[in-house]
């Protein structure tokens, strides 16, 4: 395989092309494709590209123009978002009262200073 034969070269040239996988075959270019993970091996690929185009011209029995590309990294997923949870009825009311308090700074002085509580 042109895999074993690159490993006999240089083992991590071997290395490389066992990572790499094939995108796209059009005569007489060969396009191989790395994942992005995977980045760190395209120097081996291309600093032995005559050899690795020689291996594999030598196995299909015409002239390869070789080339590689790394894919591109998946876009990250967004944080998950917590679970909804049902509201109840007194939860609903503090809550209003919150934004009631927040929103008229002197009501929530006089609430306090009073010890009033605030209904509806």
């Amino acid at each position: 395989s042109i895999v074993a034969e690159a490993r006999q070269q240089s083992p991590f040239l071997g290395e490389a092309l066992a990572a790499a996988r094939v995108r796209e075959a059009v005569p007489p270019e060969l396009t191989l494709a790395l994942g992005p993970d995977q980045a760190h091996l395209l120097l081996p690929i291309e600093g032995q590209h005559e050899l690795t185009e020689r291996l594999v011209s030598r196995r299909v029995g015409a002239p390869v123009r070789l080339r590689v590309v790394v894919a591109p990294a998946a876009p990250a997923a967004e944080a998950p978002q917590p679970p909804l949870r049902r509201l109840s009825q007194a939860d609903v009311k503090a809550e209003q009262l919150r934004h009631a308090r927040a929103a008229d700074r002197a009501l929530d002085l006089v609430a306090d200073e009073l010890d009033l509580e605030i209904v509806d």
